[in-house]
């Protein structure tokens, strides 16, 4: 049946979170993953174990339950390489599985951010894109509210006239804003 084959789809997919860092945009994609599988694997790159191990602790007080929080040792630094391997891993593990690779990125609100945020994302999904068994999806987090349109809106307070006119238009603010001075 249609539902049976739905639920192998979900049995067989497995959605990664790249973790840098503890912060509101692996939390957000974190979310975002949860609502995609029930298998949610955050992966977190560290060259030093105990700090390794300190956010693994951290994060797994946070997330749901049945989200798995793996640590990747790296002597070197090095980010790409080590989760390369950790795929490559988890492929030759169970190679008909499909995995989701979700790498949450800062919203860059003025062209000089592009240079600040997200590098070592532009080089991860530069060698996951394109492999395959693998979909790598942006999860973009900004990281200040958006601010508030100005708009306005048009009110008859008398209704309409036959052909359609409003009448005893007025303009009058949206709500949570102040109304202009006449």
């Amino acid at each position: 049946s249609r539902r049976e084959d739905v639920a192998e789809v979900d049995r067989r997919r497995r959605v990664i979170v790249t973790a840098s860092a503890l912060n509101r945009a692996v939390m957000h994609a974190i979310a975002v993953a949860h609502s995609m599988s029930a298998d949610v694997e955050v992966v977190h790159v560290t060259a030093d174990p105990v700090q390794g191990e300190a956010f693994r602790d951290d994060l797994q007080a946070m997330v749901p339950e049945g989200v798995h929080v793996v640590t990747v040792e790296s002597p070197y630094r090095s980010l790409v390489r080590p989760f390369m391997r950790y795929i490559e891993a988890s492929q030759q593990y169970d190679p008909d599985e499909e995995l989701v690779v979700l790498i949450p990125e800062h919203f860059a609100r003025h062209w000089w951010d592009r240079f600040l945020y997200n590098q070592n994302a532009h080089r991860l999904r530069a060698r996951l894109v394109g492999r395959k068994g693998v979909t790598v999806i942006d999860v973009p987090y900004s990281r200040e509210a958006p601010r508030q349109r100005r708009r306005r809106r048009l009110v008859g307070p008398e209704g309409f006239d036959e052909a359609g006119t409003v009448l005893g238009v007025d303009e009058a603010p949206v709500e949570g804003e102040t109304a202009p001075i006449a």
